[in-house]
């Protein structure tokens, strides 16, 4: 905090955050959300490009919506933004095969 312009990333929403007004919210506590801005704004919450386990191959959603006739669109909308878009190409969303 020592140079002009310091810069803090927001451990939730992943935003660079100006320091000054992160200071206050340090002495509140140690851990808090520095971006008071609405989440659902975070555009790392692409649900085409959540990766999917299906039937023993990775895929993404676009892809497994072709190969099986689902819409789970909500579902993995909200997956995709609690784990956001670096965790969704990282991790599997698993969805079993239809018996």
């Amino acid at each position: 905090g020592q140079y002009d312009q310091s810069y803090l990333l927001c451990p939730e929403t992943y935003v660079w955050m100006p320091l000054p007004p992160c200071i206050p919210k340090f002495k509140a506590t140690k851990y808090c959300r520095l971006n008071d801005g609405d989440e659902n704004m975070n555009p790392e919450t692409d649900y085409t490009k959540v990766h999917i386990m299906y039937n023993q191959r990775i895929m993404t959603y676009p892809v497994y919506c072709n190969i099986s006739g689902a819409n789970e669109k909500d579902e993995v909308e909200n997956y995709a933004t609690h784990v956001g878009l670096t965790l969704s190409r990282r991790m599997l969303l698993y969805r079993p095969t239809s018996a």
